[in-house]
């Protein structure tokens, strides 16, 4: 169970960090 919510919070993060970069991009 812990090991599953690690997963989903590292997925949910990065998935952040690439629509961070995308908007950038969009913004640059």
């Amino acid at each position: 169970m812990k090991s599953d919510n690690e997963r989903t919070q590292i997925a949910y993060v990065t998935f952040k960090d690439m629509q961070g970069a995308e908007t950038a991009v969009l913004l640059s």
